[in-house]
């Protein structure tokens, strides 16, 4: 009798030990949340995703159409075996493929199997700043736009 409940109680456990093998934990999601200071209106973006020293880049959306408005927002997922940091970087492409604008953060702790929130701010001269303009009397300095000799 035991060894008949024995067999039978193997024959149970075995397929919930397979269900318990066959599932699997959830990647992690990032909302990756897209505006800028300026006033631009891009038609696609490269994007950049580094984490544990793997990089991952892809084209949002993945056909280009109309200009967007921004502030935009989209997801990626991400096995859950990279953990933070993650480092986002983002160029922004208008039609004549241009940049119009760029930016990149580092997410210094993401949520491993649920959704982590990261905002990139794009930078409309990608860092490289325009000079000041002080319309003053040229002083002979290299920094900022000035009046002119007369």
């Amino acid at each position: 009798m035991s060894a008949l409940l024995a067999r039978r109680s193997a024959a149970f456990l075995l397929p919930l030990w397979l269900l318990a093998a066959g599932c699997q934990r959830p990647n992690s999601i990032l909302l990756i949340e897209v505006a800028s200071a300026g006033d631009i209106h891009p038609t696609w973006f490269r994007v950049t995703i580094t984490a544990s020293l793997d990089s991952r880049a892809l084209v949002v959306p993945p056909d280009a159409g109309a200009p967007l408005t921004l502030p935009i927002s989209f997801t990626v997922e991400l096995d859950r075996s990279h953990i933070a940091p993650v480092t986002v970087a983002i160029e922004a492409f208008d039609d004549t493929q241009s940049i119009v604008g760029c930016g990149s953060t580092v997410q210094r702790h993401i949520e491993v199997g649920g959704q982590t929130v990261i905002p990139v701010l794009m930078d409309p001269t990608c860092g490289q700043g325009t000079p000041p303009v002080d319309a003053g009397a040229d002083d002979g300095g290299g920094a900022g736009l000035d009046a002119g000799a007369d």
